[in-house]
């Protein structure tokens, strides 16, 4: 059973459409990339911010553990309604508040059937799956301390899949017929050469014509050797 003969044609195409996907497929890995770092920088920025909110509770209300406790509880619940409204959980976060070295108050993280365990560390932001920042007040000898769970959860949608997937499928269809005339044009004197020759009986001596085009004479001088 004989095959279909290969296209040359065909072959070059698609090398040029393997060659254009695969530089898709490095841009999107370098934007992602840039996605992790940006993730990871405005985690620590939401950390420090919220760890100033809290200094300025406990600048307030230092006196009084209850009334500390309480004023930390309802920022809490600002932050997780901020993120409620964005639609993710809010990250995990361990929150001390020390005067003079001693913990005044301490909110832990609720990481029951969680992958998360609180930080491992001997001392303050050893731990590479915390961020971690501290903030103070030396007249009040207050210090802050907060850690906040670091970005490892993708949250992809249709959405944010289409907007990388979109450049490329627009962009094949416009390059497809470019290509397809510039391959077309390019192969159009090697495919005249190739009809010549199957044209040609076998008793048929005649030699082919020269050609102007460099790399297809060692073809015609060999042809007519």
């Amino acid at each position: 059973m004989s095959h279909a003969p290969r296209s040359l044609f065909r072959r070059s195409l698609a090398a040029v459409f393997a060659v254009l996907f695969l530089c898709w497929l490095f841009l999107v890995a370098r934007e992602l990339i840039d996605i992790r770092v940006l993730q990871v920088n405005n985690g620590q920025a939401e950390n420090v911010l919220w760890a100033e909110l809290a200094l300025e509770r406990a600048r307030d209300t230092h006196a009084d553990a209850a009334q500390l406790d309480q004023a930390l509880l309802a920022l809490e619940g600002m932050r997780e309604r901020e993120w409620r409204l964005k639609g993710h959980r809010a990250p995990f976060r361990l929150l001390q508040v020390l005067r003079r070295d001693a913990v005044l108050t301490e909110l832990l993280p609720d990481l029951t059937g969680r992958d998360r365990v609180l930080p491992q560390e001997s001392v303050p932001g050893q731990d590479a799956r915390w961020l971690y920042t501290e903030v103070s007040d030396a007249t009040r000898e207050l210090v802050v301390r907060r850690w906040q769970e670091r970005p490892g959860d993708w949250h992809f949608s249709l959405a944010g899949l289409s907007y990388y997937a979109r450049p490329l499928l627009y962009g094949l269809p416009l390059l497809a017929l470019p290509l397809w005339l510039l391959f077309r044009l390019g192969f159009a004197p090697l495919k005249r050469i190739g009809a010549q020759i199957s044209a040609r009986s076998a008793q048929d001596l005649t030699p082919l014509p020269a050609t102007p085009y460099g790399e297809l004479a060692p073809l015609v001088n060999a042809v007519n050797s």
